[in-house]
């Protein structure tokens, strides 16, 4: 059994995706993580460091976790990993670099690559150094490897991070309301059906294939007939029942679920709420999911606006709950300033929620823009508010992207099909 150490944030989801995939794969995974975390089957050893109290600290205060390299060379020692791969291009990406263990892997995040080494002279060498130390490099979309790039000659191999499908899939109500969608899984179910019974009726039939009776011919010409038949009633009834469920939804609801920080461009989502209001869109609801230190001052920024019961804000959602509350949008808007990819638009898709995503870093990649949902560009309530009213007007191409949105998640951004490239490279090792 292969063994992989991670130097990661146990606590962090993305984190625990990975180990969760490699422990189901036959691997043997331990996590070395500065701030601990619980991940079942993984053995995970916490180094104690309080990294939020020196998070917006100066260089000299954040590189204190260093003082910790003595005991994460124990520990990698101890555990005899076959491979060790850092989840961060700078802090545990300088502990990865520092340990001299080989083979040794670094994937990029975001801010670690976006931020960090701009940050000055010493933040920029600290990354050059861990890339000059690592043998492999991945990074979390095609942007973030282009921006690595500027800081060594090696190949940045884009790996995208994936959704869990079993999690992260439209609601009942979603498809009940979103017909075409659900007309597209009649016709799976049909074509599964009619080759059940065309095999049914060829078995029956093979022993006399040679003599076919114009008799037999008949009968399964009026079988097929009424199976079509029957189709076609089941579809009729379910479009009767698709346009009375959407008369009864009143209000269109538009969602986001993000940390509650500056980056994320929150304030021009609810400026474009109020702009909407404005515009005489009565039935509309603005949801905002995430916790942060931005939450005052949104919430305020939406009190002076005058948008009263009109905006909830959700507060923290928990995992369990971010599929069905991103199943219960019409749209999620999510105006970053920047992004390194949008994980968080990809799991609104997957749910079957059509996105609006600002033209920032890897943000774009994220969706297919006319196709998933619409792009802006940051910082510009008034192109969220049209990209909204072209969604609140046409109820066709929501739905069209809608189903689009599941397909295309489904195709590029599956969590399995997404780690298949870095277990590979694990393979290789």
């Amino acid at each position: 059994m292969k063994k992989i150490c991670y130097l990661a944030d146990a606590s962090n989801s993305h984190t625990q995706k990975s180990c969760v995939y490699f422990r189901d794969h036959g691997y043997d995974v331990s996590v070395i993580s500065l701030n601990g975390g619980k991940i079942d089957g993984v053995k995970v050893y916490d180094l104690g460091v309080d990294v939020e109290k020196n998070k917006n600290k100066k260089i000299i205060n954040k590189l204190g976790y260093i003082g910790q390299l003595s005991k994460v060379k124990r520990l990698i020692k101890k555990i005899k990993p076959d491979i060790l791969h850092s989840q961060y291009a700078s802090s545990y990406g300088l502990l990865g670099a520092l340990s001299g263990f080989h083979p040794y892997m670094i994937t990029i995040w975001g801010s670690d690559i976006y931020d960090f080494p701009k940050g000055g002279f010493i933040q920029k060498n600290i990354i050059k150094y861990n890339f000059k130390k690592s043998d492999y490099i991945f990074a979390n979309s095609k942007d973030m490897a282009r921006e690595g790039r500027k800081y060594t000659s090696k190949y940045i191999q884009p790996v995208y991070l994936g959704v869990d499908l079993e999690i992260f899939k439209p609601s009942e109500e979603k498809n009940k309301y979103n017909e075409s969608c659900f007309t597209e899984e009649i016709q799976k179910k049909d074509s599964y059906k009619m080759n059940e019974l065309t095999e049914d009726i060829q078995k029956k039939d093979s022993y006399k294939m040679n003599e076919l009776t114009e008799d037999i011919q008949k009968e399964n010409s009026y079988k097929v007939s009424e199976f079509y038949k029957n189709i076609q009633q089941e579809n009729s009834y379910n479009k009767k029942y698709f346009e009375e469920e959407n008369y009864k939804k009143k209000d269109f609801v538009i969602g986001v679920i993000k940390s509650l920080e500056k980056k994320y461009g929150i304030e021009y989502l609810i400026e474009a709420f109020a702009l909407l209001k404005k515009e005489g869109y009565k039935n509309i609801k603005l949801k905002i999911g995430g916790s942060g230190t931005a939450r005052e001052s949104l919430e305020n920024y939406a009190k002076e606006l005058g948008l009263g019961n009109d905006v909830e804000f959700l507060g923290r959602v928990p995992f369990e709950k971010v599929a069905s509350t991103f199943s219960s949008f019409d749209v999620s808007v999510f105006p970053s300033l920047w992004e390194g990819f949008g994980v968080a638009s990809i799991e609104s898709q997957a749910c079957g929620t059509p996105v609006i995503v600002t033209n920032v870093g890897g943000h774009p990649e994220s969706m297919n823009d006319g196709v998933t949902g619409l792009l802006v560009e940051p910082k510009n309530a008034i192109e969220i508010k049209e990209a909204v009213k072209k969604l609140i007007e046409n109820d066709e191409l929501r739905k069209n992207m809608s189903c689009n949105a599941v397909d295309f998640v489904r195709k590029n951004y599956e969590l399995n099909i997404n780690f298949k490239p870095i277990e590979k490279v694990y393979n290789k090792c």
